[in-house]
């Protein structure tokens, strides 16, 4: 079974996801803190991705733990954590992280940058490892299945 979930916080300081830093007790909203130029914002903002970071980490680590039928569920699991805008709200050059998926292809240990890609091109090229045969995903000019995928 192929499924797919897509998950998009609002990211210009309206979501209730803002407030997650202030739970955590830190002083500032998240999209405060990822303007922040002073050196205690800054360090503010690293526990806080420090904080998701760990999260990401138990959740792969959950993943892994789990024998699906020919692998483990992180190995036929492609999950992508990252943002949707840099600090001057610009989608380019963005970090992401993609792990998992052993059994469908995905290259590990690899740090790729390829500043005329898109981000619809990575989506596109995820989909397209799943079975999912479509042309295009939003505003993708392609696939960078060479970057990211070993099949």
């Amino acid at each position: 079974t192929r499924s797919v979930t897509f998950m998009l916080n609002r990211e210009d300081g309206m979501g209730i996801s803002d407030n997650f830093p202030l739970k955590l007790g830190l002083t500032r909203t998240h999209h405060s803190l990822s303007h922040a130029g002073d050196k205690d914002g800054q360090l503010e903002f690293a526990k806080y991705d420090r904080f998701l970071s760990e999260q990401i980490a138990h959740f792969l680590g959950q993943l892994q733990a789990y024998q699906d039928t020919n692998a483990s569920v992180l190995d036929n699991t492609i999950v992508l954590f990252g943002s949707g805008a840099s600090t001057t709200h610009n989608p380019r050059n963005l970090p992401t992280l993609i792990a998992g998926g052993a059994a469908m292809g995905l290259k590990h240990g690899v740090h790729w940058r390829r500043d005329d890609s898109r981000m619809s091109n990575v989506y596109l090229s995820i989909l397209r490892s799943m079975g999912i045969r479509t042309e295009s995903f939003a505003d993708s000019t392609g696939t960078i299945n060479d970057c990211i995928f070993s099949v």
